[in-house]
């Protein structure tokens, strides 16, 4: 039986340099995430995404729940027991006439029509009022960035993966994989990556240059989130921020109708 041969194999020079530029745009990525939702942040709560329901409590407190990117209508109040939608989307206004139509028959038919109309005309004045806010803190200007800084680490990843067999691009495969397998909340200790934890513990000894830097990084906590480590593309601050967004819009889907009153 052929004996492994654990010496490290000479650094790959082109492999180190396109690892390198990968970290800086992934770290770069994270940081424009973040500055992406800094400025939205600072738009009017109407204009940003936010929750889509309002409600009133048995207390008689009222609350908001769900979670929409559509721009709010303001100046809204609900009844006890109701539920108003104050972010509806197309999808909404199109389950409302929908409901209209079947409810009112043919004698409504007209007036379902032309509610529809004005319904979807309001929200495409409220989508060019969001936008003029996008535009006026910067964030329209920013998110194409963020989608051109996307492509380019995942082409890079494609390049680097497209390298010739080695114990590097074969480390580097299962660290990409993890990656995009998982939540970035979730670690390589989760039980779906245990088989991939145990491969890279064999290629370490095998591995060199950027890539031996980066599998002892990962490998030295396995506990840690993904999210924030070299190359993922989520920061900790954006994590939180998508756990609350899934958190609020659980089973609440859109079209959420009849059971929900379009605010008028």
């Amino acid at each position: 039986m052929p004996i492994l041969d654990t010496t490290p194999a000479p650094t790959n020079e082109a492999l180190d340099r396109m690892l390198g530029c990968l970290l800086k745009q992934r770290r770069a990525l994270r940081d424009m995430s973040d500055r992406y939702d800094e400025l939205v942040a600072s738009m009017p709560w109407w204009a940003r995404p936010g929750k889509r329901l309002l409600g009133v409590a048995p207390d008689g407190r009222p609350f908001l729940t769900g979670h929409c990117w559509e721009p709010a209508i303001t100046g809204v109040t609900a009844c006890p027991g109701e539920l108003v939608l104050i972010r509806p989307s197309d999808l909404d206004i199109h389950a409302l006439a929908e409901y209209r139509r079947e409810a009112w028959g043919k004698a409504g038919a007209d007036r379902a029509r032309a509610l529809y109309r004005q319904d979807m005309l309001a929200l495409e004045h409220r989508r060019a009022a969001a936008r003029a806010e996008r535009e006026r803190c910067g964030s329209e200007t920013l998110a194409p960035m963020v989608d051109d800084a996307t492509k380019a680490t995942t082409d890079l990843q494609d390049r680097i993966l497209a390298l010739p067999a080695s114990p590097e691009r074969a480390a580097l495969q299962i660290l990409f994989d993890a990656i995009e397998s998982v939540e970035p909340s979730q670690s390589l200790d989760s039980e779906e990556l245990a088989r991939s934890v145990a491969v890279l513990h064999v290629l370490r000894p095998l591995v060199a240059g950027r890539t031996a830097a980066l599998v002892n990084e990962y490998l030295k906590d396995t506990a840690r989130p993904l999210a924030d480590s070299p190359l993922s593309c989520t920061s900790l601050g954006e994590l939180q921020r998508c756990l609350t967004r899934e958190n609020e819009t659980f089973d609440i889907p859109h079209g959420l109708l009849p059971a929900v009153v379009l605010a008028a």
